[in-house]
C-alpha cells in the first residue's frame, strides 16, 4: 500500500516535470496539431505508468482495478483537444488491455471515454490562456468522471450478476474517490508548474534583455562576493575590458592585470575600503588597459549587500565606457583656455550661454573681469545664472527675454543698453552685443560681450535732461505768457460788461428787467471763472486762498457731480477722520477736482469705480516729485482720485501736464484740463502726482500744505435767466428728472410749441410708435431704462431719418457720446441751458427742416 502511494507521487511529480519542462520551453501556441500530440504522448505516458501500477488491486469478484488515471486521461483532451484525446484514449484503452485485469475490455472503455470528456470539458469551459485550470474545470471533470464510472459501473452490474461479484459499496467508494482525487492532484500539479515555468522564462527574459540593453548602452554589470578569487562580468563587462568571451567569472588577479599601472594602488585601496565599509563615494573612474594595448577609461558605481552581523557579503556595480566622454572633456578643456585667454584681454565682460526657450539659460562661461561689474566671481556666477536675473533691471527683463528669443529664433545678433544693480547696491548701465551661434537639441549657443558705459549713460542723461527742462521752462514761460496775457484782456472786457450791467440794474426797476440782468452777471461769472483757470494753468491766477475743509469740499463736490456721472461708474469715498485743514483758493479746489473727476469718468468709459479719498501726510527732506521741483518738508494733506479705467502708458506720463496734450480723441478735449490742475497746485505750494497702470486704472494725488485755522467758506450766488420767445411745431421732449421736464415743458408750451412728454427712452420710443408725426425730438442723454439719449435718436431714425435732435446733457464734456452715431447738424447743449439758447437751438433746427 505504501509502495503504491509512493510510486503515485512519484507519477504525479512527473506530469509536473513534463508540464514544467513544456511550457518552459516555450512550445508555439500556433501549432495546435503538434501541440495536441505532444501533450497527448506525454500524458499518455503517465497514464500508462498509472495503469500499470494501480493503486488498490481488487481481490474480490468485482471485475476493475482502482487507478490514479482519471485525472491525467480528462486533462490530455481538455488541453491538448481532439488530437491529444485520440492519443490518449489509444494509450489507455492499450494499457487497460495489456494490464488484463477482471474486465479489461469495461476499464478500457472507460480509460478511452475520460479524454473526450475532457474534450467536451474544453468546448463548455474554455480556457483564456494554455494550460489555464480553474475551479469551474475542475468540478466540470469530476462531475463528467463520476457520471461516465456510474454509467459503466452499472452496466458491469448488469453484465456481471451479483451473485458470481459479491459486489460491495466500499469498492465503489474507492472508485469513485480515487477519480476525484486524481483529478483535483492532476489539476494542482499542472497549475503550479506552469506558473514556476512561466516565472522561469519571464526571468530569463529579464537578463537576457537586460544583458542586450546594458551592452548595447556601453554598459556592463559585475558582482563580487567576500573571500572569493573570483568575479562575475557579464558580457556588457567582458566587452568593456576587451575580453572575447560571454558572462561568467573572471579572477581576480586577470581583472587587476586590466587596470592600468598608475590606477592600480588606488583602485585596490577603494575597492578594500568598500569591504571594510569605510567608502565615502559609491563611484570609482580608473582605467583598463585592454589585451589590444588600447586604454579605456571606465566609471564604476556600485552598492554593497551586507549580511545580518552588517558585514558587506556582495558588491554589485555598474562599469560604462566614459572614453569618448573624457576625450570630449579633454578637448573642452584646451579650447575653454584658450577662450579664457583671450576673454580676459577684452575691455569688457566676455560670456557664453545655452538659451533653452520660455526665459530660461544657463550661463556656462564668463570671463573673470564680470567681478569688476556684477560683483562675483565668474566661479559664483556659472555654479548660479539667476544672479544675471536678479540683477537686471526688471522693467527691462521682458523686453531683454524678447530680444533672445528673436535671436534664438532667426540666429542672429542684437545689441541692448541696459541697467543692472550689483552686489554692492550700485546701479550700472551695460551695453551688451550677443550673438546666436549654432541651434542642437532645441538649444541655442549664445555669445555675448558685455561693456559698462555707466558714465557714458550718466553724461549723456544730464545733458538730455538739461536740454529737456530748459526746453519745457521756455516752452512754459512762453505759453504762460500768451495765456496771461488774453486772460487779462478778457478779464479787463467782462469787467467793462459787468459793470455796465450793475449801473444799469441801479437805474431800472422791473422785476423783469432785473432777473434779465442777474443772469448776465452770472453768466460773467463763469467767464471769471473761466479766466481763474487759464491764469492758474500760467501761475499768475489772482487767487483768494481760505482755510478749506477738503472733507467738507469733496462731499459737496460729490452731491451735485454724481449727478453729472452715469449710474454705472460708482462712487467710493474714503476720507481721513482729523484731516488738516488746507488754505487754498476754493473755486479752483473744486475746478480740479472736479477736473480730475470727469477725466476718470472719461477713462473708465461711463463704467467702473471712482474713488475720492483724503489723508494727512508728512513728507520729508528726501521727497522729489516728478516735475523735478523739491517740496518743502513739513505737513501735507492729500486729495486722491482713483479710477477703474484703461490706464495712461508709462511713455505718455510724462507729457500729461503739457499744455495743450491730451490722451482723448480728437475733439473730445482741449489739452489743458490738467495742466490748470498742475499749475494752481504749484502756484498754491503743493504739488500733484499721478500713478497709472494699464489695464488696472489711475490714480491723481494733490498734494496741499497743511493750515491751522478755523474754516472759512464761500457761497456762491445763484442767479436766475427767464426770456420768453415764440415759436411753433410738435416736439417730443424726453427727460426723467421732474422738475427739469416740467421747467422744459412749460417753457415751450408758453412759446407756443405743442409738446407731448416722456420720463425715459422706452417711453418716448413707444409714444413715437404709436404717433410719429413730430417735428423734433428734444431729448436727455443718461437716462434710465434700455434706450439712452444717442440709442433713442438712433432707433427712432431708422425709419424716420430727417428727423432733428436736440441733445442735453449735464456732463461737462461731450466724450460720453462720442462715437455713438450723433451726426454734425445735431445740436448738443449743456444743463442748465437757458431758454433763449434752448429756444435757439430748435428753431435753427426747425427752420432746417421747413425752410422758408
Amino acid at each position: 500500500m505504501h509502495l503504491a502511494f509512493i510510486q503515485n507521487f512519484a507519477y504525479f511529480l512527473l506530469i509536473g516535470f513534463v508540464t514544467y519542462t513544456t511550457f518552459s520551453a516555450t512550445i508555439s501556441h500556433k501549432i495546435s496539431f503538434r501541440r495536441s500530440i505532444f501533450i497527448g504522448s506525454a500524458l499518455g505516458t503517465i497514464i500508462f505508468l498509472f495503469i500499470s501500477h494501480p493503486s488498490i488491486t481488487s481481490d474480490t469478484a468485482f471485475p476493475l482495478d482502482v487507478d490514479f488515471s482519471a485525472g491525467p486521461l480528462i486533462l490530455a483532451g481538455y488541453l491538448g483537444g481532439p488530437f491529444a484525446a485520440i492519443v490518449a484514449s489509444l494509450i489507455g484503452l492499450s494499457s487497460q488491455v495489456w494490464n488484463g485485469g477482471p474486465s479489461p475490455i469495461l476499464a478500457g472503455v472507460t480509460s478511452a471515454s475520460l479524454p473526450f470528456l475532457g474534450v467536451l470539458v474544453g468546448y463548455l469551459r474554455p480556457y483564456q490562456h494554455w494550460l489555464d485550470i480553474n475551479a469551474k474545470v475542475i468540478l466540470a471533470s469530476i462531475f463528467g468522471f463520476l457520471s461516465i464510472q456510474s454509467f459503466f459501473l452499472i452496466s458491469s452490474i448488469w453484465i456481471f450478476n451479483s451473485s458470481e461479484m459479491q459486489w460491495s459499496m466500499t469498492n465503489a467508494f474507492s472508485l469513485f474517490s480515487t477519480g476525484v482525487l486524481s483529478v483535483i492532484a492532476t489539476s494542482i500539479v499542472i497549475k503550479y508548474s506552469k506558473y514556476w515555468a512561466e516565472k522561469n522564462v519571464s526571468i530569463a527574459t529579464y537578463v537576457s534583455k537586460f544583458e542586450l540593453a546594458t551592452k548595447s548602452a556601453g554598459l556592463g554589470v559585475f558582482v563580487a562576493i567576500a573571500d572569493s578569487e573570483t568575479l562575475y562580468f557579464d558580457s556588457g563587462t567582458m566587452a568593456i575590458c576587451g575580453l572575447d568571451r560571454d558572462s561568467g567569472d573572471i579572477s581576480v588577479k586577470e581583472w587587476l592585470s586590466l587596470i592600468h599601472p598608475d590606477d592600480l594602488e588606488v583602485t585596490k585601496k577603494t575597492f578594500a575600503a568598500l569591504w571594510n565599509d569605510t567608502s565615502s563615494s559609491p563611484e570609482y573612474a580608473y582605467r583598463i588597459v585592454r589585451p589590444n594595448g588600447e586604454i579605456v577609461f571606465v566609471q564604476a558605481n556600485w552598492f554593497v549587500d551586507r549580511a545580518n552581523d552588517g558585514k558587506v557579503k556582495k558588491i554589485i556595480g555598474v562599469v560604462a565606457d566614459v572614453s569618448e566622454i573624457r576625450e570630449v572633456e579633454r578637448k573642452y578643456s584646451i579650447s575653454e583656455a584658450r577662450i579664457a585667454g583671450v576673454a580676459n584681454n577684452l575691455p569688457g565682460v566676455f560670456m557664453s550661454f545655452n538659451y533653452m526657450g520660455n526665459n530660461k539659460f544657463n550661463l556656462t562661461y564668463i570671463s573673470d573681469q564680470c567681478e569688476d561689474i556684477w560683483g562675483y566671481t565668474s566661479l559664483e556666477m556659472t555654479k548660479d545664472s539667476g544672479i544675471l536675473v536678479r540683477a537686471h533691471d526688471p522693467a527691462d527683463l521682458d523686453d531683454m527675454y524678447d530680444a533672445m528669443a528673436d535671436a534664438a529664433t532667426k540666429l542672429d545678433d542684437f545689441t541692448r543698453r541696459f541697467k543692472i544693480t550689483d552686489r554692492y547696491g550700485n546701479v550700472k548701465w551695460l551695453e551688451g552685443r550677443v550673438t546666436a551661434t549654432h541651434k542642437a537639441d532645441n538649444v541655442v549657443y549664445m555669445d555675448g560681450l558685455f561693456l559698462d558705459v555707466t558714465k557714458q549713460v550718466d553724461a549723456q542723461s544730464r545733458l538730455t535732461e538739461q536740454a529737456r527742462m530748459a526746453h519745457r521752462a521756455q516752452k512754459n514761460e512762453s505759453i504762460g505768457q500768451l495765456t496771461g496775457g488774453v486772460a487779462h484782456d478778457f478779464n479787463n472786457l467782462l469787467a467793462i460788461v459787468l459793470g455796465n450791467l450793475e449801473l444799469l440794474r441801479d437805474k431800472l426797476s422791473n422785476e423783469e428787467h432785473f432777473e434779465l440782468i442777474d443772469k448776465g452777471i452770472a453768466a460773467i461769472q463763469r467767464g471769471s471763472n473761466l479766466t481763474r483757470n487759464m491764469l492758474a494753468f500760467a501761475r499768475k491766477a489772482q487767487l483768494a486762498p481760505k482755510a478749506i475743509d477738503l472733507n467738507k469740499l469733496v462731499r459737496d463736490t460729490k452731491d451735485w457731480t454724481s449727478q453729472t456721472l452715469p449710474a454705472t461708474i460708482s462712487i467710493k469715498m474714503s476720507l481721513s477722520k482729523g484731516l488738516w485743514q488746507v488754505e487754498a483758493d476754493p473755486s479752483s479746489t473744486e475746478s480740479a477736482l472736479l477736473n480730475l473727476i470727469l477725466n476718470a469718468r472719461d477713462a473708465m468709459e461711463n463704467a467702473g469705480v471712482l474713488t475720492i479719498e483724503t489723508a494727512n501726510v508728512t513728507i520729508g527732506d528726501d521727497y522729489i516729485d516728478v516735475h523735478e521741483e523739491q517740496l518743502e518738508p513739513g505737513r501735507y494733506v492729500m486729495l486722491s482720485v482713483s479710477d477703474t479705467g484703461h490706464g495712461i502708458p508709462t511713455h505718455k506720463l510724462t507729457s500729461i501736464f503739457e499744455p495743450f496734450f491730451s490722451t482723448k480723441a480728437p475733439g473730445t478735449g482741449s489739452g489743458l484740463g490738467l495742466s490748470m490742475v498742475d499749475g494752481f497746485m504749484r502756484q498754491s505750494g503743493g504739488t500733484v502726482q499721478v500713478y497709472s497702470e494699464i489695464g488696472v486704472g489711475t490714480s491723481f494725488k494733490l498734494y496741499f500744505p497743511a493750515f491751522a485755522s478755523e474754516d472759512k467758506f464761500i457761497e456762491k450766488q445763484k442767479v436766475r435767466s427767464v426770456e420768453t420767445i415764440t415759436g411753433s411745431g410738435k416736439i417730443l421732449v424726453v427727460e426723467d428728472e421732474p422738475e427739469v421736464l416740467r421747467v422744459i415743458v412749460a417753457n415751450l408750451t408758453n412759446a407756443g410749441y405743442a409738446v407731448t412728454q416722456a420720463s425715459s427712452g422706452d417711453q418716448a420710443k413707444e409714444i413715437f410708435d404709436a404717433n410719429p408725426y413730430f417735428d423734433l425730438l428734444l431729448t436727455d442723454i443718461v437716462m434710465p431704462g434700455n434706450l439712452q439719449g444717442t440709442t433713442l435718436a438712433r432707433a427712432i431714425r431708422e425709419d424716420h431719418p430727417d428727423l432733428p435732435v436736440v441733445f442735453m446733457s449735464g456732463y461737462a464734456s461731450e466724450a460720453t457720446v462720442h462715437g455713438n452715431g450723433l451726426r454734425p447738424e445735431d445740436i448738443r447743449l449743456m444743463k442748465p441751458v437757458g431758454r433763449a439758447k434752448l429756444f435757439a437751438a430748435i428753431e435753427k433746427l426747425l427752420a432746417r427742416r421747413f425752410p422758408k
